[in-house]
């Protein structure tokens, strides 16, 4: 405990007065031998002893009054738990600001943010003077190159509050202390004080929470820093969110049926039976298509998939979007994709075993699986049958998908033009049957996913079948929903293999051994198929799933350029947006259209010779939603999209910190948690800093006393009258 004003400490000494005055009450009497008195000696009457305790407890409350009102008027102060004493001299103070996604929740009719800015102000009128060092500095996902806002006036740094409005991308506490004391560091005001503003989400303060956090935030954190967390709005954690779009159907082909599947995700405890999905197209001509509407319902704290049918009627880079009606935050209610829409899909099948006749040879079962309709428009694929000793590698210029069937050997130059077709983004099935020796595939095809040894021994039983198979591989996401674990194919004979590093095996024979392995190679893909696709060894072209599964293969193979388009399409804030163009560019006609109808940041875009032509780069991606890079005018169909999120998934959840957490918090850093709902924040303010004034209480106390005192003298003076 200290005191503001010792010196009235003095006032103790009053104390003594009673006791003083009531040694001098007694010294007026003298006592008088009087002989009758002996035989009292040694009875002293009951009303006496009763009288000397009255007089001692008017002596100790008038003593106490006394003491307590010195005591008073020395101003005494209790410190705020371990809270370091104020210094004379100026302040500096970092207000960290949650700008976060979940900071754009409105809660009971008030943004959160909004409450965050009145929090600020209240720190700043008049918890802060003129002359000392203030910064605030935004939590979320923000441009590196932009500087924390910095004043030395409050009123200055209240006005360049309005500017703080956006609320996106994702908080980091944790980060956010660690550059506070940075920022601490460079100043030299004796105070030092940290407030975080934000809300009560948990997913904000992981950081704080890790276990190695503590440890080092007593090796950084100067031992003279106050911290206080200010937590804005309720414990409300009901949200609605789109968490994804997965584009089932890639590569997308004009005309043909493809299928997004959108995943919504009830983070509420309450199920929603109403809620409207949206889903639509933007297609390189800037068109917008509707693909879906309907109305969904929501199971409380579960994700719901929805698959949703799409065509698309223009090639080139589009954008999917799906959109939710539903309560919680405005920022995750709506999802942009980035997806590459081509032409049609070129098929080379060079068959090593044709036969003649029909339904006899793989080229025959794979022509009428990947082209089945007379309206060419409808067919997977453009089909194209050659033989080894024909096909050269100028064949494959034209081709965006290859199929080895039971081809059983390869030119040196005809592995490397493989080799490097697949490199470019082509993609290549192989199917090895009776003419393939095992050991000159491993020796002519060094990019096979796997190492194939010599095929296993006819069975005419067909005891091997297809075991496990991976529903979530594109090639067979067909299968998803049939209810079977693997379709009932017989096979005879296969080739055994032993996947290199970095191969998948989506599905394998009942005895383990694979039936499918696939490898990326370059932007194209490899699939290996360890027994052929015609009626020599396995019953596969006479089921019920040989057709889908052609389809979804060569679709599989042909989408290596479309899925890294997708992947380096859709990005995070902060990312920069590499676009490639199959053509020289020329810096007059290149335009970046950036969201919000702004104009780009020239100074962060740059252009080069890429892998394939030209490249365009921009870094000024901090902002969440579409880009547009086109390579001659804002009109060219030629365009790429890229989206950069609005909101991560974590922000989503809005489950809020238990009481146990903020415990534990506390301890970690040391810091004093103000609700604005219960008080006002610049009387915490001071109570921190100053630590709680016992003057009133004290003042109150000795007015109680005085009552006690006049009241039971007034008694006490009564009776002995």
């Amino acid at each position: 405990m200290t005191f503001r004003n010792p010196i009235m400490l003095v006032g103790l000494a009053a104390a003594l007065v009673p006791l003083v005055l009531h040694l001098l009450n007694r010294a007026r009497y003298r006592s008088v031998a009087w002989g009758a008195m002996m035989f009292l000696d040694g009875l002293e009457p009951r009303a006496y002893h009763g009288a000397k305790v009255k007089q001692w407890a008017l002596l100790a409350a008038r003593t106490a009054l006394l003491g307590t009102l010195a005591v008073a008027l020395a101003r005494p102060v209790l410190p705020a738990g371990a809270a370091p004493p104020v210094r004379q001299g100026r302040t500096a103070a970092v207000i960290l600001l949650d700008t976060s996604a979940s900071m754009s929740l409105n809660d009971n009719g008030r943004v959160r943010l909004d409450l965050a800015r009145e929090a600020v102000l209240q720190l700043l009128s008049p918890g802060m003077k003129r002359g000392d060092d203030v910064w605030l500095l935004p939590l979320s996902e923000r441009d590196p190159q932009l500087p924390p806002l910095y004043a030395t006036d409050p009123q200055e740094m209240a006005r360049r509050l309005k500017d703080v409005s956006s609320a996106s991308g994702q908080a980091d506490i944790a980060a956010g202390l660690r550059q506070a004391v940075q920022l601490l560091r460079k100043s030299e005001a004796p105070n030092h004080e940290i407030y975080v503003v934000c809300d009560r989400q948990a997913g904000s303060w992981r950081g704080v929470e890790a276990p190695t956090f503590a440890a080092e935030w007593r090796a950084i954190a100067p031992p003279t820093v106050r911290v206080m967390v200010i937590p804005v709005g309720t414990e409300d954690f009901d949200n609605v969110a789109v968490e994804a779009i997965d584009l089932v159907g890639e590569p997308f082909v004009i005309g043909q049926a493809g299928e997004v599947e959108v995943r919504l995700h009830n983070y509420g405890a309450v199920p929603r039976s109403a809620a409207l999905l949206d889903v639509g197209v933007r297609t390189a001509s800037g068109r917008r298509v509707t693909a879906r509407q309907a109305t969904i319902s929501l199971p409380a704290g579960a994700v719901t998939r929805v698959p949703v049918p799409i065509t698309f009627t223009e090639a080139g880079s589009a954008v999917v979007h799906a959109q939710v009606t539903a309560p919680g935050l405005p920022t995750d209610k709506r999802l942009d994709v980035s997806a590459e829409v081509i032409k049609d899909i070129r098929v080379l099948i060079v068959d090593g075993d044709e036969r003649e006749g029909t339904a006899q040879s793989a080229s025959d079962f794979l022509r009428a699986a990947l082209a089945p309709y007379r309206n060419a428009k409808r067919d997977t694929a453009t089909v194209t049958v050659t033989r080894p000793d024909v096909w050269t590698p100028a064949d494959l210029a034209d081709a965006r998908v290859v199929v080895l069937a039971n081809v059983g050997s390869f030119s040196e130059a005809q592995s490397r033009a493989i080799e490097q077709f697949i490199w470019d983004g082509g993609g290549v099935i192989l199917a090895p049957g009776d003419q393939v020796r095992a050991e000159n595939y491993n020796a002519q095809l060094r990019w096979l996913p796997a190492l194939l040894q010599p095929p296993t021994a006819e069975s005419e039983a067909g005891l091997t079948a297809l075991g496990a198979v991976e529903i979530g591989h594109p090639a067979f996401r067909f299968l998803k929903g049939r209810g079977e674990a693997a379709p009932p194919v017989a096979v005879r004979r296969y080739f055994p293999a032993a996947p290199r590093l970095g191969s998948d095996v989506p599905a394998s024979y009942t005895d383990g051994k694979p039936f499918m392995i696939s490898r990326g190679l370059g932007r194209g893909r490899v699939v290996l198929m360890t027994t052929p696709v015609d009626t020599e060894w396995n019953g596969l072209p006479l089921t019920n799933v040989f057709l889908p599964l052609a389809q979804s293969l060569v679709r599989y193979a042909a989408g290596g350029p479309s899925g890294i388009a997708v992947a380096r399409r859709n990005l995070l804030p902060g990312n920069p947006i590499v676009a490639d163009f199959i053509e020289p560019l020329d810096p007059r006609t290149v335009t970046v259209s950036v969201p919000g109808g702004g104009k780009p940041d020239l100074l962060r875009l740059s252009m080069a010779r890429g892998d394939f032509g030209g490249q365009v780069t921009y870094f000024g991606t901090y902002a969440p939603g579409v880009y547009r890079v086109s390579p001659r005018g804002p009109f060219d169909l030629r365009a790429q999209h890229f989206v950069i999120a609005e909101a991560p998934a974590a922000e989503s959840d809005l489950t809020p910190l238990t009481d146990e957490q903020w415990d534990r918090i506390g301890r970690t850093i040391g810091c004093e948690r103000i609700d604005p709902e219960s008080g006002a924040v610049t009387v915490a303010q001071d109570a921190y800093r100053n630590g709680m004034e016992l003057w009133l209480p004290l003042v109150g106390v000795a007015v109680v006393l005085s009552m006690i005192e006049l009241s039971a003298a007034r008694r006490w003076a009564g009776r002995e009258t």
